[in-house]
């Protein structure tokens, strides 16, 4: 399935400027997710991903697309692609997408679905294509991982795998920033309705007011805490922390200071708070308005996107090392000599040539190429061009 508001009738009502997965009629979320992609917010991480992907691949282009309405919003390129000649009527993104499939194109000049595709006529002039459809855990394909070069080829069997499972770790990432971004929202609700507000006595440095908020996420009456200070509040909070925030305040050298705290309720249990005091005049007084939120949620989001960070991380790591190793492997099962056993060795004579060698040594002229390919180090590139003194070695069948 497609998130898709034209062709889908589930989400055509929606704004056309989010896809399906990411509106808050699809699963309760907001409007606004990783899919919701802005260039200048992009991530070094997906960056590193499609540099990895085209090294791997040996290719010069490799980007990261998703589905944003219409278009594609573009999370990684990498190589010198214009953005905006990356359109999703590109017929090679709308074939992976339609088919949620992967696809490989060896030579889209002489593919008659893609011969005519802008970025064939035109520049960068593209010949070789793969991409990989971005699933969401949903089942969506919200975009593709792909590879592009400018002369035909294929990709190797490690390539393939390199490719499918770094379209695995962009997908992890991708759901790991939905989740960070809908926990943020819910976080900046919550926060608005438990905002906490209190006043403090720049003298006597006791409460002096708390609001309902504030109370109830304290865990306790208003009257029980008049004239208690910071310090029953606050974890560690002590003379030097109160200068470092208080004293530009009464120096008049901000109007603001801005602090992260952990706040102690009353049963003992402590959240991180972020605060902002300001210094005001209460009934000819000075005090200190601090205003704090709850950010528990924004700092389990920031743990969570830096452990599946992390976990990409390796993954992307790994894919590499193994892509590396079945390299290796296959250029090691390459250079292997192919014939290990001879029957004979042949010094060659005026007039010889290999069919008359195959002859002479197996009964027939067809096993010629075989000599050829035992002895190409001697002969050369030209297989009808034997000298006289050369010395063949005959396979063994």
């Amino acid at each position: 399935m497609v998130a898709h508001y034209d062709t889908d009738p589930e989400v055509r009502a929606a704004p056309a400027d989010h896809p399906a997965w990411c509106r808050p009629e699809h699963d309760g979320g907001p409007a606004t997710t990783c899919l919701d992609r802005d260039p200048a917010r992009a991530d070094d991480i997906y960056d590193e991903i499609t540099e990895l992907l085209a090294s791997i691949c040996d290719v010069p282009f490799a980007r990261i697309s998703l589905v944003h309405g219409d278009y594609p919003a573009h999370q990684s390129i990498y190589g010198e692609l214009d953005r905006h000649a990356l359109t999703r009527a590109s017929s090679f993104c709308e074939a992976v997408i339609a088919g949620a499939q992967p696809l490989e194109v060896a030579d889209a000049a002489h593919d008659v679905r893609f011969h005519t595709d802008p970025l064939v006529t035109g520049g960068p002039h593209i010949r070789f294509y793969a991409g990989a459809p971005l699933m969401s855990s949903a089942g969506l394909t919200v975009g593709t991982l792909s590879v592009m070069d400018r002369v035909p080829r294929s990709l190797s069997h490690s390539q393939r795998v390199a490719l499918s499972q770094l379209t695995d770790v962009v997908m992890r990432l991708l759901e790991a920033r939905r989740s960070e971004e809908k926990a943020t929202w819910l976080g900046e609700i919550i926060d608005g309705s438990l905002s906490e507000v209190l006043v403090f006595d720049a003298r006597t440095r006791g409460l002096i007011h708390a609001n309902r908020g504030a109370c109830r996420n304290l865990g306790y009456r208003l009257e029980e805490i008049i004239g208690f200070s910071a310090e029953r509040f606050v974890d560690g909070w002590n003379e030097a922390r109160r200068q470092e925030v208080q004293g530009p305040l009464l120096r008049g050298e901000r109007e603001v200071s801005l602090v992260d705290v952990r706040v102690r309720r009353r049963d003992g249990s402590v959240y991180p708070a972020e605060g902002r005091v300001q210094l005001a005049q209460y009934q000819g007084r000075p005090v200190f308005v601090v205003n704090a939120q709850d950010i528990s949620a924004r700092k389990e989001a920031e743990e969570r996107q830096a452990e599946a960070k992390a976990k990409a991380e390796a993954e992307a790591a790994k894919a590499r090392e193994e892509a590396a190793r079945k390299e290796a492997e296959a250029k090691a099962a390459a250079s292997a000599p192919k014939y290990k056993e001879f029957i004979a060795e042949h010094t060659v004579q005026p007039g010889d040539n290999l069919s008359f060698i195959s002859q002479r040594y197996y009964g027939h002229q067809a096993n010629f190429r075989i000599i050829y390919e035992a002895n190409r180090d001697v002969i050369g590139e030209n297989m009808n061009i034997i000298v006289p003194g050369q010395v063949l070695k005959i396979p063994k069948l």
